[in-house]
């Protein structure tokens, strides 16, 4: 599986990632489109290519010493591969001077472990803007998922 940074000349693959974000829009929530091609202009948009498909994509902003993972999308037919695993490896690698990722997610949709598992610690409960108006926040220090790896050796 190959990482890929999605640029806005990348219009095939930038029209599929916003296709399964639109698809994964109950649990994603709404992103306006014009969101994502910012995103390729400015180098935070990573897709996950199997043999040429879409199988995931993560969107992030670089705020002050922080990266804000916004979306971490992995197409069905790829879930169980550790599609989520490499996209947020390659942030962590691509941004090694940043403190670490940070990010926000409703504590109603169970992903508590796939986060925990990822190497994010939850940290707080935030309001939010649904109707559940509950919100985890959480975030991984950089180097989490190496110390990890460390610690089984």
């Amino acid at each position: 599986m190959d990482i890929k940074a999605v640029g806005v000349a990348d219009q095939n693959l930038l029209a599929a990632v916003i296709g399964l974000g639109d698809r994964n829009r109950m649990t994603l929530g709404f992103l306006p489109h014009a969101v994502f091609r910012q995103a390729a202009a400015t180098g935070t948009l990573l897709a996950a290519m199997e043999d040429g498909q879409l199988a995931g994509y993560a969107l992030y902003g670089l705020p002050g010493d922080r990266v804000r993972l916004t979306h971490l999308c992995v197409d069905d037919g790829y879930r169980g591969r550790a599609v989520s695993d490499k996209l947020v490896e390659a942030i962590s690698a691509r941004h090694a001077d940043r403190l670490g990722i940070m990010l926000k997610c409703r504590n109603n949709y169970g992903l508590e472990k796939m986060w925990t598992r990822l190497g994010f610690q939850m940290r707080t409960e935030v309001a939010g803007r649904s109707e559940a108006r509950e919100m985890v926040s959480a975030a991984r220090p950089q180097g989490a998922p190496r110390e990890r790896e460390e610690a089984r050796t």
